[in-house]
């Protein structure tokens, strides 16, 4: 079996020993296994929090990402500053920003 130029190596393929091949289950460990820093970018307010508690269900990682903003001396001020509202489903870049200057990177 020959790879396609177009598509590159696939698990099928004979030989795929190519190391820029990764799977999705591949790329969600090398995301949190400290190889590719966190990028700065719009997320989605769910999406942040499950990457501050990933060992919990999606509806408590909202919940304890929303009390640890409150509780978070300066964070819920500084949120505010950028722009923030309750309940608000998108995050800024900015805002982001300010998330983690106050909780540090996520995992």
């Amino acid at each position: 079996m020959t790879e396609s130029p177009l598509y590159g190596p696939t698990r099928g393929s004979v030989g795929c020993d190519d190391c820029r091949f990764i799977g999705t289950k591949e790329s969600r460990l090398r995301a949190f296994s400290g190889e590719a820093p966190f990028e700065i970018r719009p997320y989605n307010f769910g999406e942040l929090a499950q990457m501050y508690y990933p060992d919990h269900p999606y509806d408590s990682a909202l919940r304890l990402f929303r009390e640890e903003m409150h509780q978070t001396r300066g964070l819920w001020d500084a949120m505010v500053a950028q722009g923030y509202k309750e309940k608000k489903k998108v995050l800024t870049r900015a805002q982001v920003k300010v998330i983690v200057k106050y909780l540090d990177p996520p995992i």
